[in-house]
């Protein structure tokens, strides 16, 4: 018999992570897949968020992420990453693309 594998080992991919553990491999979600997800959830986009890249534009662009939408994607940004999101910290450029936004998310995950 061959030596067992213990622990995790983390890989870094393309758009996103795998952990290779005892028992197989786990994908972790990238900061912009979890985010086409949670624009999906709260704008219900259907189909075409899959489409989203980091230059795809967001505020202006999209019809259904009007002020009150903005409003409710900061809260469900918050409440699924756990941190807090003040108002000094948010502009319009932070909307600006996906690939704003990402950025955004990953400064708060990791200052």
């Amino acid at each position: 018999m061959g030596a067992e594998t213990t622990g995790i080992k983390e890989l870094s991919l393309s758009s996103y992570i795998m952990q290779q553990v005892d028992f197989g491999e786990i994908p972790v979600m990238s900061t912009e897949n979890s985010l086409r997800d949670l624009l999906d959830q709260v704008l219900q986009l259907g189909p075409r968020v899959s489409s989203f890249h980091a230059e795809t534009p967001l505020l202006g662009s999209i019809p259904e992420l009007d002020s009150m939408a903005v409003v409710n994607l900061i809260t469900t940004l918050e409440e699924h990453f756990g941190f807090t999101i003040d108002d000094d910290e948010i502009n319009a450029e932070v909307f600006g693309t996906l690939g704003t936004l990402t950025a955004f998310v990953d400064h708060k995950l990791h200052p």
